[in-house]
């Protein structure tokens, strides 16, 4: 990754709307301090907000946040609540979840026109003989949401977006500095010039932060002594002073993505990772060193769904 191109800060809001992450300590904030977060967020640069239907109140505290903003200095990024299976739900049932979804979501933002909004689960986008999808089509171009795009969780989902997905303009999917599943399909999107790529879980939902190693999911044949180890020698060869700083520094010297989401459950982490955004970029030859070391790691291990369910405990 040589290239000038560098992604810039979102802020993630999962956690001001529920409980969320295996490092977090301190749960959810209130709502006040919530909305507090995404204003300060705003007021020092931050441009992109990412919220769901399916993260508890997050719409609604965004929505809040920006009420008395100017909000039009401000795109949000929100996602179709997961409707449920094609085999469990009729052609006209999904239609109508689908659609009270995104109305529920606009009245929660207090947006008439979501500037982003994202298919939950890639599945969606052709499930029901497609008939979802192509109501979202329509809510485009009636102006109700600006773009359309698809959270995926696998690089079988992005591949499949890349080989039909014309109409996708935006994906978003998992991405830190121990996940390479992804570079090639990276690569092909920089080369077609679309769709934009946002990443999250910069942090592996918190795992990389975790000050004890046997906090981590047990996984044949991963070391976290071994991986945690590779890390210091990188943060110690560049003079970094954390594992956040490495993580996110990781992700600035990318230049085959757009955004990343980043969130957080305090104005202290607010504070940190704003700051940690504004460092330089991981020193090219060690981002390397970590690609080299990190490739080929278990999706057991970098799909936190498929965590056992010891871990964190």
């Amino acid at each position: 990754m040589t290239g000038t191109r560098r992604p810039v800060l979102a802020l993630g809001t999962v956690q001001l709307g529920l409980p969320y992450g295996i490092a977090n300590r301190t749960g959810q904030p209130s709502r006040p301090e919530a909305v507090a977060i995404i204003r300060r967020a705003i007021e020092q640069g931050v441009e992109i907000l990412d919220t769901a239907r399916a993260y508890g109140e997050a719409e609604d505290v965004v929505g809040e946040a920006l009420s008395k903003l100017g909000a039009e200095r401000v795109s949000v990024v929100s996602k179709l609540a997961p409707i449920g299976e094609e085999t469990e739900l009729s052609w006209a049932e999904a239609r109508t979840r689908a659609a009270s979804s995104l109305e529920q979501s606009r009245r929660a933002l207090r947006r008439d026109r979501i500037e982003w909004f994202l298919l939950h689960r890639a599945t969606h986008r052709t499930a029901w003989g497609g008939a979802v999808w192509e109501d979202l089509l329509r809510a485009r171009q009636a102006g109700l949401i600006g773009a359309l795009g698809v959270s995926v969780q696998s690089p079988a989902e992005l591949q499949q977006i890349l080989a039909e997905g014309g109409d996708v303009e935006l994906v978003q999917l998992p991405l830190n500095l121990l996940d390479h599943r992804w570079d090639g399909l990276l690569r092909e999107v920089r080369l077609r010039g679309h769709p934009a790529i946002h990443t999250r879980s910069p942090y592996l939902q918190g795992l990389l932060l975790l000050p004890d190693e046997r906090d981590w999911p047990r996984v044949v044949g991963i070391d976290p002594t071994a991986i945690l180890k590779h890390m210091l020698e990188a943060m110690t060869s560049c003079g970094l002073e954390g594992r956040d700083e490495l993580c996110l520094a990781y992700l600035r010297r990318r230049d085959d993505i757009d955004a990343v989401v980043v969130g957080v459950e305090s104005m202290e982490q607010l504070r940190r990772n704003l700051d940690l955004w504004t460092r330089a970029p991981l020193d090219a030859s060690v981002a390397a060193a970590l690609r080299a070391r990190f490739t080929n790691l278990p999706e057991v291990l970098l799909n936190p769904a498929r965590w056992p369910c010891e871990a964190g405990g």
